[in-house]
């Protein structure tokens, strides 16, 4: 349609203002940038990441005894460890890196609870996390939780066909690469798939994606953007 006579304009997908760096607007609702914008606009200063997280496989992620909170690493995440991660009951954990993370270990996440992990780099997910070799069903999952990069999301294999096939990888939540413009042309960030179950590749994804809606009512106002709907009703 036409313009109004007041000139107003949708000229891009992307028009909401989560104060990135380049002051253009951007979407980004699952972003590191958006993120630390929320913390910053609700004066939340998030806390360290504590070394405990990984010893403890994220056990000591607690605030205020509430086990709810905000964490920031300045730098890369390793999560590694013996033995696995899991977020317990009535935990409602982000975790914020500056940086790249690396996932090593299954991480399981309860019914009642919710981790987000938001990395301004990449996220790679390494040929270690995965099922059983041969468990190639829907019933078993890796990887739960909500995983967002600005970057790529990297799903690494081992590349081995025909000597044996990589993990086959069930995520029971979300990954999202390319977080601060999700659904635009072009950016950096793709997921990217590397695991190959050589001779099932056919009939059999080395990678599936399973919704966990119960994540949907664990967020917090902090961790979701209000939906306004503009109407012009003059001229």
């Amino acid at each position: 349609g036409r313009i109004s006579s007041r000139n107003w304009q949708v000229n891009r997908e992307y028009t909401v203002d989560y104060g990135n760096s380049a002051g253009s607007s951007s979407l980004g609702s699952a972003s590191f940038s958006f993120y630390q914008r929320q913390l910053d606009r609700n004066d939340i200063v998030p806390e360290t990441f504590p070394v405990c997280a990984l010893t403890s496989g994220f056990d000591c992620l607690n605030r205020s005894g509430t086990g709810q909170g905000f964490y920031y690493v300045n730098g890369n995440l390793d999560i590694d460890r013996v033995g696995d991660f899991r977020i317990n009951p009535s935990q409602n954990i982000v975790i914020l890196v500056n940086g790249n993370v690396d996932i090593r270990k299954k991480i399981t996440v309860d019914n009642n609870a919710l981790l987000i992990i938001a990395a301004r780099g990449n996220i790679q997910i390494h040929p270690s996390v995965g099922n059983a070799l041969g468990d190639n069903t829907d019933s078993t999952s890796a990887l739960q939780g909500i995983y967002t990069a600005e970057g790529s999301v990297r799903i690494l294999g081992n590349n081995s066909c025909p000597s044996g096939p990589d993990l086959r990888l069930n995520v029971w939540g979300t990954l999202i690469s390319n977080s601060v413009r999700p659904f635009g042309v072009g950016g950096g960030g793709t997921v990217d798939n590397f695991r190959s179950l050589c001779d099932t590749d056919a009939t059999t994804p080395s990678l599936k994606v399973f919704q966990r809606t119960n994540f949907l009512t664990q967020l917090t106002e902090i961790q979701k953007i209000k939906t306004r709907r503009f109407e012009e009703v003059a001229p």
